[in-house]
Formats: structure tokens, sequence, C-alpha cells
């Protein structure tokens, strides 16, 4: 999948636009249960397996038998605890505002939740504050953030945050040339350490014992052959932010780069772009990158300290093998650009990966068309980057159940969501969820619980169900405003 995107910007912003919706989400930490890039719909507890949920049955409920949600009221989010039976607010737990639009993650114990606060669209300018659930309030302001912020995380034990936001946008195309990355004291409400790093952090986690911080991201330059910049990895110790261990990532490439056309043009910008899939291994010391112009994948071990990349290639018999020694490489497609997405099998031995190219083409009669072709499901063995298993699928992103004994491949058909449900043994779709998208999430307490999201159009309806796990039968639903989202929590 080699290729570069040449699309316009005043495009890219109309495509984004008319996007099917995305629910924000908390940054997950590694941990032995299956994960997900930072952009999932809901953190999954990480100490849960999954079990059928019965609602309580009583007139009132617990604060543990409780869903975490944000809803959009009055120009301002607000945090709230609702009953999964009704979707109605819980009386004893008045709604904390916290800002217009935020940014946010979620401690591992999910008693703290650390939100950058935008005050308009654009998520300039953000504050940095963190809400005790416990005690539901919101702290005071810790730090102010000059530009955006997409990427925070909690070490293990709750007691520190790490937080990168971009500087301020600078040069020709007005992008950042640098981001600010800080460590928080989760106790102090205060920064103890802050350093200026040349790429932009896409995913960050600490090590086990906390003493360091592994972080992954895209370059922020264009080379002068016109390529970006390769993506990055680095270990800082978490005291200082010193640098323990810092690679460029050959070959490797995160992010999306504005360019001008090589040839005369009636168009002045162009636009570069490419989303691999990043997930960590089961034990959290390895990053696996799924390459999204290439097929390929990068291991990036943080303990040994050392980048391996392999050719994703077929299972072939010895006599296949001796076949494709004499054959030469043809390349059918040229691609505008690709993005993927990884979930983890629940044994650490396999990546699940969906996909999807697109491509924009400029006719005599001066129209653009955007094109997007999804590239279905591919299974890698990660020791060896083996292709094991292919299924042809429309999906757009990949989760997976608690225990990950089940895979959730959602997509989007005439405006309308669905899920497969797939048993990851053996490819096979159990079930196809019409007019959802299934989350799986939990309960204020902890306790596994499986919701979906339908969004209807045109009439903007937004709707968010408690479905049993085993049958896929809604056990409640309600109407939801559609800048809702579901957090996590445990009291």
């Amino acid at each position: 999948m080699k290729g570069k995107v040449w699309i316009p910007i005043t495009l890219i912003l109309i495509l984004v636009a008319c996007a099917a919706p995305v629910v924000d989400t908390p940054a997950a930490q590694p941990t032995a249960a299956v994960q997900q890039d930072t952009h999932t719909d809901v953190a999954v507890h990480p100490q849960s397996e999954t079990v059928n949920v019965v609602l309580p049955e009583s007139s009132s409920i617990r604060p543990d038998e409780a869903l975490l949600r944000a809803r959009f009221k009055e120009a301002k989010q607000q945090l709230i605890l609702v009953d999964p039976r009704t979707g109605k607010d819980l009386a004893a737990f008045p709604p904390l505002e916290i800002g217009r639009d935020f940014f946010h993650a979620l401690s591992p114990d999910g008693r703290t939740l650390a939100v950058i606060v935008y005050s308009n669209d654009y998520r300039s300018h953000g504050t940095l504050k963190l809400v005790d659930l416990r005690a539901w309030q919101v702290g005071p302001e810790i730090t102010r953030l000059v530009s955006w912020s997409e990427t925070m995380a909690f070490s293990a034990d709750g007691a520190y945050l790490a937080v990168a936001a971009a500087n301020a946008p600078q040069g020709e195309f007005g992008r950042p040339q640098s981001y600010q990355l800080a460590i928080v004291d989760v106790a102090g409400q205060a920064v103890v350490a802050q350093i200026e790093v040349a790429f932009r952090p896409r995913l960050m986690a600490f090590t086990a014992d906390g003493e360091s911080l592994m972080t992954y991201g895209g370059g922020l330059e264009l080379l002068d052959d016109g390529r970006p910049q390769p993506a990055q990895v680095a270990l800082l110790r978490a005291a200082d932010l010193s640098v323990i261990w810092q690679q460029e990532l050959a070959g490797l490439f995160d992010g999306h780069y504005e360019q001008r056309p090589a040839e005369p043009s009636d168009v002045d910008i162009y636009i570069v772009g490419w989303t691999p899939a990043v997930t960590w291994s089961a034990d959290g010391t390895r990053l696996y990158v799924v390459h999204a112009d290439e097929d390929r994948l990068t291991t990036i071990d943080f303990t040994a300290r050392t980048v391996q990349t392999v050719e994703v290639r077929p299972k072939l018999s010895w006599l296949e093998r001796l076949l494709a020694l004499t054959a030469d490489v043809v390349y059918a497609k040229v691609y505008n650009g690709a993005n993927a997405q990884a979930v983890l099998s629940a044994d650490g031995t396999r990546l699940f990966v969906v996909g999807g190219s697109y491509e924009t083409t400029r006719y005599e009669n001066e129209e653009w068309q955007y094109q997007e072709t999804r590239l279905g499901l591919q299974v890698i063995e990660v020791a060896t980057g083996v292709e094991v298993g292919r299924l042809a699928t429309e999906a757009t992103d990949i989760v997976a159940s608690a225990d990950g004994a089940q895979l959730y491949l959602r997509g989007w058909e005439h405006d309308l969501p669905w899920t497969d449900v797939l048993d990851p043994s053996t490819l096979t779709v159990v079930t196809r969820v019409q007019g959802m998208r299934l989350v799986p999430a939990h309960l204020f307490g902890g306790q596994p619980i499986l919701l979906a999201t339908g969004y209807y159009y045109p009439s903007g309806k937004t709707t968010l169900s408690v479905v049993d796990p085993s049958t896929f039968a809604t056990i409640s639903q309600w109407e939801m405003n559609v800048h809702g989202q579901v957090l996590s929590g445990s009291w």
C-alpha cells in the first residue's frame, strides 16, 4: 500500500464534518486485558471479567450500579451518574460542570478523571483539572496548555499523570513545531516535570514500576525530499523526563503532512497522511505497529530497547515460498492514504487489524470525488509477522469484549451503524446487530456491561442501550444527547 494523499485542505475539512460521529474516550493503560488505541468508545475496567448484567429492580440504586456519563447541556459539558435502567440522573449526585469541550483520561482504579477543558470548539488554550469521582468534585486548575492535547496516561498506581500538548502552530502551514510533555503529581495537583519534544506523542504509558515513561509518536517536519519525518519512540525517566533511550523508526510514518504539488496546479496545498494501527503487548512492555502505507509490522521493545520490523506475509507452503523468490513485486494500486486499527488477542499472540484506504479524484468537470475502500480484517502473528487469517468485512473499526472472547467489528451502512460479533478463534460472524454500535463498558463499581449506541439520521436521534452480552437483546434503552459520552469509574 504505497502512495501519497493529494487532497486540498478545504476538502479535508468538509469530509471530516460529514463523517459519522466519533465518541471521544479516555487514554487506556496497557494491562493484561485486550487494549485498544487511545480513541475507543469507552474504557474497559482492567480487572473485570465478562458476566451477564442483571439490573437491580429496586426503586433506587447504589452509585456503583450507575453509569458515569458526560452530557452537553446549555453550552457546557456535565458529568452525571445515571440509572442504567432509565437513563435518569441519580438525584444524590448533582451534575458537575467541567466546560464547553474536553479531552479526558481515567486512572486505572477508576477513581480519578483527568480532564483538559476547552472554552471553544477549536481545542486551544486548554486547562487541566482532576475530578475526584469518590468525592464527586472538580479540583482546581493545575496548568494551562498552549494548544490542543490528544494524549494522557496515568501511572499504574494512579499517583502520576503524563500529559502531552501541542505548542503554538508556526510556519507556512500553521502546524506545531514541538510538543510539551509534562508529569503531574496527582495528590499534590502540580506539574513536577516538563520538557519539549520534537514529535507528536500519540501513545504514552508508564512502565509497571512507574519509573519510566514510554512514548510513541509521529514526526513533525517534512524532509528535503518531500517525505514526512518518520515516527519516533522514546523512553523517558519519569522523575525529570530525561531521555533514557530514543530512536527514529525509519520507514514508519504516522500523521498528516501538508505539501505543495511538485508540478504546476491550481491547488496550492495538499495533504499526505497515514494512520497506522498501534497497540500494546499483553504485558505492556512492547508496542506493535502495523504500518498504514506498507504491509509491515514493527515491534518496539522498551525493556530491551530494540526495534524490529518484518514484512507481513501470507502463510505459504514451501512450494509457494520457492515460487515467490522468482516473482517480481507488482504494485497494482497507488493509495492516496490509509488508516488502520488493531486489537490484541486475549493470549497476546495475534493482532486483529481492520483498515481502510481513501483517495480523491479530480475529473474533467473539475469536481472532486472522495472514495473510501475498506480493506477487511487481517490476522497477524506478532512473533513472526505471518498473516494467519483474513476476513472480508466493511468494518471501519474493531473493539474486543472485556475478556477478549468476542470481537466487535463495527461499520456504517446508509448512515446507520451495525456491529458484527466475531468469534476470534474461527473468524466466523456469530451475529450482526443492526442499527447499533456495541460498546464494552462497565458500571461505576467496575461490573462489566455491554452497551450499544444508535444514531438515526436525519432526525438526529441518538440512543444508548444496555444489551445482554449473550443474546444481544436490548435490556433497556433511552435517548441521549448527541454529544454525550459514556465514561468509566469505580466507586
